[in-house]
């Protein structure tokens, strides 16, 4: 009797492996990745310079998913900052976005962007170079010494802003549209530097690895600021960078 059941827990045993195994299998049915590149391209009075960093996407399309009612995936993404030499001006650099993976799916629609049809379609894609919309540009900035954290310079400032454009009878109405809060190219970089464009592709160039020769003090946790220290009244943009903006492995 206890041989046969020593058996029957053998089974079990093997049975309920399967099942994990299975569930490990299943819960993560597909998963793909993909490297895009973002390119910054400023007019300069010495002709036009350019800066770019390939940056790589990796989706998980789970079991669950396939369920109308609790669709979700898990995104990761890796790469660095863009920097666009300017020779004696200064270095540009264009950070990350937190969601930074998103400017694909913005730049290339595809609808169920991360379910299997989505992650299958974005791992074969040959798309661009298609430059971005003014809405679409990250926040540019410069360090006036770059071994130094707080010397950081707002250079471009601007995304969509919301605008009340009646009030009245208890209604309100606004509308959305783009805002360039500050532009300063000219004043940090000289006359006749503006930014010309930034252009995204899908590419199969690995992902760059180079924004941490340029700027040695980037090293640490993703949510760390780059200021050393910020007064508790700082909600400048400045004040909101964080290291995670420059860096991500």
């Amino acid at each position: 009797m206890a041989l046969g059941r020593g058996k029957l827990m053998k089974k079990l045993g093997i049975i309920v492996g399967v099942i994990a195994i299975l569930i490990a299998t299943l819960s993560c049915l597909t998963a793909g990745s993909w490297h895009y590149k973002i390119t910054v391209n400023v007019e300069t009075p010495e002709g036009m310079k350019s800066g770019f960093a390939v940056r790589k996407v990796t989706v998980s399309d789970h079991l669950y998913s396939y369920l109308p009612e609790a669709s979700r995936s898990s995104v990761r993404f890796e790469g660095e900052a863009v920097a666009v030499d300017l020779g004696a001006r200064g270095v540009l650099f264009a950070p990350m976005n937190t969601d930074d993976y998103n400017i694909v799916f913005k730049a290339f629609p595809k609808e169920g962007a991360l379910t299997w049809k989505g992650i299958n379609y974005y791992r074969f894609l040959k798309a661009g170079p298609k430059e971005l919309t003014p809405e679409q540009y990250p926040r540019l900035v410069r360090f006036k010494d770059m071994t130094d954290p707080k010397t950081v310079e707002l250079v471009l400032d601007a995304g969509m802003e919301d605008r009340k454009i009646y009030e009245g009878n208890g209604i309100s109405s606004t509308i959305s549209e783009y805002v360039v809060r500050s532009d300063n190219f000219e004043k940090l970089f000289g006359k006749g530097v503006k930014l010309h464009s930034i252009t995204i592709e899908m590419t199969g160039e690995k992902v760059t690895q180079d924004i941490e020769n340029k700027l040695p003090w980037v090293r640490g946790y993703p949510e760390e600021p780059v200021l050393p220290e910020i007064k508790a009244n700082d909600f400048s943009a400045e004040a909101q960078l964080r290291k995670g903006h420059f860096i991500r492995r």
